[in-house]
């Protein structure tokens, strides 16, 4: 996580992230009214992002789940999936469409990163 993080060209101070076990995964969706086959989300009024675990995975193959979000697998998988939280963090925003879109700026180092 630390590695994927470090990947993105900023930093958010005092943001937490807490990493969820597959079993719990539904339970904290359904608590943060999100759809269970969302892999991470954010909720900023408490500053923390919710990863399941399964994101941290190196497995090579590609989950049908995540293949939804992007076609990247591994530690690009979860690097991306990163900068979209991140998008949404960094932008204040919960349009997925501009937290993607931040999420490639933040990926390539771009300056500007909300628009």
């Amino acid at each position: 996580m630390r590695l994927a993080l470090s990947n993105l060209s900023s930093s958010i101070p005092e943001w937490r992230f807490v990493i969820v076990p597959e079993s719990r995964w539904q339970e904290a969706a359904d608590r943060f009214g999100v759809k269970r086959t969302t892999p991470a989300f954010s909720s900023l009024d408490i500053r923390t992002t919710y990863v399941e675990r399964n994101l941290l995975s190196q497995d090579a193959r590609i989950d049908e789940n995540f293949q939804r979000f992007t076609g990247s697998n591994g530690a690009r998988r979860l690097v991306w999936v990163m900068a979209h939280e991140y998008g949404h963090i960094l932008c204040q925003t919960s349009d997925e469409r501009k937290a993607s879109e931040a999420a490639g700026r933040l990926i390539y180092g771009r300056g500007q990163v909300c628009r």
